[in-house]
């Protein structure tokens, strides 16, 4: 609980704080006067003023806020029409400072995945052997089978993973030829596929190695250690780690007889697996075993100019995952009852604390892009809305009337608070199963 609790304040306290250091640092290089700069909403807990500035920490710990002179999404500001004020700004430098909040979680995001990727570097799969074939994908229907290794791509010969991803997407816009190898039998698949496929649907074949083990799970407890070969589980040999998940998830609650070798020498234990719950996009709970173990991923060391160039990539894919699901949303195919709130971010954090600093920084990018996507929804009272009323005001070049942008932005609040009561409310039923 201590761990979860520290891990949800130093994740939320950074995205926040990054968010508003966004809206901070342009509103002050436009030379507007910010007025307060807090952590957390009102009650005020601690504060000091420096210069025209008062910095704070409030009690509400579920964001942050900073007050410009002459900016109010309420319209409680009193403007004198000062020269610092927000609104005697031109609509280009209101914008600016606006949307600096969100571009900064996106910053912050692909600052975290570059330096994660320069300091650890970026998975390498020097395989081209199929491990896993996605259910219901075009590799399924087209019988590739996990165990197949892949020989070349459109004519091209390739040696890693790395190579058999950037051929299917350099060749993803049209009809391209695989060439795989099968025991002794050579294939070649004519490959075509659909628009919103990206990876054909297989994955590469893993090694039973384990890399982490998750402090307290059942698996420490048993004596698994990093380096470790899972050899059999409930008797049933395991060639690759797919081989192990599986036998592990189908097994919740029970105990299971795991074998592995280390240093040459064979080792035996009857472990417990944890329960975990999980929901699919239709909101149906899957139940499915874990005892705390994460494969061994090679690595490849990179210089400065590919972590930048991996940061961008992972920030983009990130998005266009997040994009997804609110399209999803939207079309009805996700179900909203999978919406999260604090308590899922907080459980979260503490999950991935357990499993290191590096984990932990790595779910900080992926919310802080949610935060960044989520405050560029044109709904008033946040950013996004802010945003459009600032366009609004630009085309029709006069100020929107202020009972218009006061209605609107007490419906948008409504919003805001009915969603997070609903997400609160998702959270709680969740924990409560």
């Amino acid at each position: 609980m201590l761990t979860t609790i520290v891990a949800a304040v130093f994740v939320l306290g950074l995205l926040v704080f990054v968010h508003e250091l966004g809206h901070f640092l342009v509103a002050k290089r436009s030379k507007i006067r910010v007025e307060q700069f807090s952590l957390g909403f009102p009650p005020k807990m601690i504060g000091k003023k420096v210069g025209e500035t008062e910095y704070c920490i409030s009690w509400l710990p579920l964001g942050g806020y900073v007050k410009i002179a002459g900016q109010s999404d309420l319209g409680e500001a009193e403007i004198k029409g000062e020269p610092w004020e927000f609104t005697s700004k031109p609509v280009p430098t209101r914008i600016a400072v606006i949307a600096a909040g969100p571009v900064m979680n996106f910053l912050l995001a692909f600052l975290i995945f570059s330096v994660l990727a320069l300091g650890w570097g970026i998975p390498a799969y020097d395989t081209t052997r199929i491990g896993e074939v996605i259910k219901d994908s075009t590799a399924e229907a087209m019988g590739i089978e996990p165990g197949d290794w892949i020989i070349s791509i459109e004519g091209e010969k390739v040696e890693n993973w790395a190579q058999v991803q950037k051929a299917i997407v350099l060749n993803r816009s049209k009809t391209f030829h695989l060439q795989l190898r099968r025991d002794d039998e050579v294939k070649t698949l004519e490959v075509t596929l659909q628009p919103e496929e990206k990876i054909l649907g297989i994955s590469p074949f893993l090694e039973p190695v384990v890399g982490n083990v998750k402090r307290g799970s059942p698996a420490q407890r048993a004596g698994i250690r990093q380096g470790d070969v899972i050899t059999a589980i409930n008797g049933k040999q395991v060639t690759q780690w797919e081989d192990a998940v599986e036998e592990i998830y189908s097994h919740p609650g029970d105990t299971i007889a795991v074998e592995w070798r280390r240093n040459g020498e064979d080792h035996e234990a009857a472990i417990i697996t944890q329960v975990k719950r999980q929901p699919d996009v239709q909101n149906e709970v899957i139940e499915y075993g874990v005892i705390g173990i994460s494969p061994k991923f090679a690595s490849k060391r990179i210089g400065p100019i590919q972590a930048i160039y991996y940061g961008a990539q992972q920030t983009w894919e990130r998005t266009y995952l997040i994009l997804k699901v609110i399209q999803g949303l939207i079309s009805g195919q996700i179900s909203p009852r999978l919406l999260g709130g604090p308590i899922l971010i907080a459980q979260m954090a503490g999950e991935t604390a357990h499993w290191g600093w590096k984990n932990l920084f790595g779910f900080a990018a992926f919310l802080s892009i949610n935060l960044g996507l989520i405050n560029l929804i044109p709904i008033p009272i946040v950013d996004g809305g802010v945003i459009l009323f600032l366009l609004v005001e630009g085309a029709i070049r006069r100020p929107i009337p202020r009972k218009l942008r006061l209605a609107t932005t007490k419906i948008g609040l409504a919003i805001i608070v009915l969603l997070m009561a609903y997400v609160t409310f998702n959270d709680v039923v969740r924990w409560l199963h």
